[in-house]
């Protein structure tokens, strides 16, 4: 599925492939090597550091554990719920939002398959290591830790950098996914043909982005205007709906107000924590009906005047 990306991309695109710890496969990346694919991918197992099955083999993780430090980075760490199932929530564990250190180490190494490894996996492979630890995490909390094999450069701090912003975007990508499978209820569909379903995931996916701008939006940069996450119409359409139910927008709204309005027509209750998919999805689906009566009136508001 990488390769067919390529192929259907326009000539002169740069694409670089960004994977979660399932894409840890020597296999795959001898292909996207083969093909001269630039990717950034985290990773799930310790490699062997040397050919052979010895006990004193050095591993790939123990290695990155003390590679050259380049930098330290405050961040944020968004809150994460349980999971439904106990596979998943060993792997992602539940976590209040908290501040967090991470401790940024590079190092460029070779890599050797195990045994049994098919006979198209070279014999080794040489690549770029990012390895991304928090530092003094809060007491019973399970510390965050990537470690991203990568083609990028990795000379600088300012490129390693890079390296761990292009993997943060996985996250945004995730979220898209989950407004098209859980906001619009896709997978639901029942359509008989692929281009009736082809025709519907486009529809939804231009759904999906608006809703995911008006969470994303106010996550970053909560005093952002209105005007970043809805059209002139919709916000027409929404300032007549706040003001009818008596709460009526600022007279210079933010993309924070926009949300909570919104979920707010969708049925959210705002102790109840942030607005899922769903609420949201409802609440869109109002405003969406509204901005198309404010849209008309705004059309005959000369006539009406008169």
């Amino acid at each position: 599925s990488a390769l067919a990306c390529v192929e259907k991309t326009p000539d002169g695109t740069v694409i670089i492939h960004i994977m979660d710890r399932e894409g840890d496969c020597l296999e795959l990346f001898a292909l996207l090597l083969e093909y001269e694919q630039r990717f950034v991918i985290r990773l799930a197992h310790n490699r062997r550091l040397s050919p052979g099955r010895t006990a004193e083999a050095a591993k790939l993780f123990e290695r990155l554990s003390a590679a050259p430090l380049f930098f330290e980075r405050d961040v944020v760490l968004s809150q994460r719920g349980k999971q439904r199932n106990a596979k998943n929530e060993k792997k992602f564990p539940a976590r209040e939002r908290r501040a967090a250190t991470l401790a940024v180490r590079a190092q460029s190494l070779e890599i050797f398959p195990a045994n049994g490894a098919s006979a198209n996996v070279p014999r080794s492979m040489t690549l770029n290591f990012v390895d991304v630890e928090e530092v003094n995490p809060p007491e019973n909390c399970e510390p965050v830790r990537w470690r991203l094999a990568t083609t990028e450069p990795i000379d600088t701090a300012e490129q390693i950098a890079a390296v761990v912003d292009m993997y943060r975007t996985r996250w945004l990508i995730e979220e898209l996914f989950k407004a098209i499978k859980t906001g619009c209820r896709y997978e639901q569909r029942q359509l008989k043909t692929a281009n009736a379903l082809l025709i519907d995931l486009a529809i939804e996916t231009a759904i999906a982005w608006r809703l995911l701008l008006m969470r994303w939006v106010p996550r970053t940069t909560p005093d952002a205007p209105a005007s970043r996450v809805l059209t002139r119409s919709q916000l027409g359409a929404l300032t007549v709906l706040c003001e009818a139910r008596g709460t009526p927008l600022p007279a210079n709204p933010t993309a924070q107000n926009v949300l909570a309005a919104v979920a707010q027509l969708g049925g959210h209750i705002k102790y109840h924590g942030q607005p899922g998919w769903l609420v949201l999805r409802r609440g869109f689906e109002d405003l969406t009906v509204a901005e198309q009566i404010w849209r008309t009136m705004a059309k005959n508001q000369k006539l009406i005047d008169d």
